[in-house]
């Protein structure tokens, strides 16, 4: 399992919750993954092993 870091609120979890949070995001002009804590868009987070 994949263990992803939000950068803005360091919130700890699987990139399969932050997948499942997905919404639009502002920077990208489209929907992905975001933080389900902050909901920081997903390209702000370090994916750790």
């Amino acid at each position: 399992m994949v263990k992803v870091i939000c950068e803005e609120c360091f919130y700890t979890g699987e990139k399969t919750e932050f997948e499942e949070n997905s919404d639009y995001c502002k920077e990208c002009v489209g929907e992905h993954a975001m933080c389900p804590k902050c909901n920081t868009a997903y390209h702000t987070a370090l994916i750790t092993e």
